[in-house]
């Protein structure tokens, strides 16, 4: 299988679904590149060119190869050249085919040097992998992109804390955008998080959700990423 030639690939059973991670540097087998680049449409292949730069060319590749072999592992062996995506207005991808699978939802997230796949059941399906980097201004930050209980619970967290929960803010805030796939239209600041003693979502009064479908996962997978996922009931 592909993934044997990946020195640092992990599926991972998550709730019914699979998360993959990748690390594209380790991603250099020509085979294996050449496999993923047949798979790929025209238009994804495209897209890749017009990257200036030979390590964005690669990181893009692996990421859309990784993501059409997750998924036809996940679909019990569809050839993944044969998946068609088609995409909402504001840019969420869903399978248009084959179309028995277009019940499985799927999203990938990329940050420097790390890939992130999820796949489940259900459209509403998201996932965010940032790397944690020092912020000059991370309540100014938070406050333009927060909710003010999470930019009150920031603020009197200490200090060797705060930069922690701020990335875990930031990638389930992501995840959860991600899964609804409307963009910036829901407003930051009309839903929050609690993490302590779970992850728990809470929505602003008029807010068109209810908190109880909603499953987070969340996880520092090695001492620099964060890694947030949002799957709908």
């Amino acid at each position: 299988m592909v993934r044997r030639s990946w020195t640092l690939v992990r599926s991972l059973c998550h709730r019914g679904g699979v998360l993959r991670l990748v690390k594209p540097e380790d991603v250099r087998d020509a085979d294996v590149l050449e496999r993923f680049r047949a798979s790929l449409s025209d238009d994804e292949q495209a897209r890749i060119s017009k990257f200036i730069f030979e390590k964005d060319r690669h990181v893009r590749l692996v990421a859309r190869g990784s993501l059409r072999q997750a998924l036809s592992d996940h679909a019990g062996g569809v050839p993944p050249s044969e998946f068609r995506f088609r995409y909402n207005e504001f840019g969420k991808p869903f399978i248009e085919q084959p179309a028995h699978l277009a019940g499985v939802g799927f999203n990938l997230s990329h940050c420097d040097g790390l890939i992130a796949i999820l796949i489940a059941d259900g459209s509403e399906v998201g996932i965010d992998v940032e790397r944690i980097r020092p912020m000059a201004d991370l309540l100014g930050v938070a406050h333009r992109f927060f909710a003010p209980p999470e930019v009150e619970v920031l603020r009197q967290a200490p200090e060797p804390d705060r930069l922690e929960r701020f990335f875990r803010y930031w990638t389930l805030k992501e995840s959860y955008l991600k899964s609804r796939g409307i963009g910036l239209s829901l407003g930051l600041d009309r839903f929050w998080f609690e993490l302590d003693p779970g992850i728990r979502i809470r929505f602003s009064d008029g807010f068109h959700d209810d908190p109880a479908r909603w499953t987070f996962h969340q996880q520092r997978i090695d001492p620099h990423h964060w890694l947030a996922t949002a799957v709908a009931s």
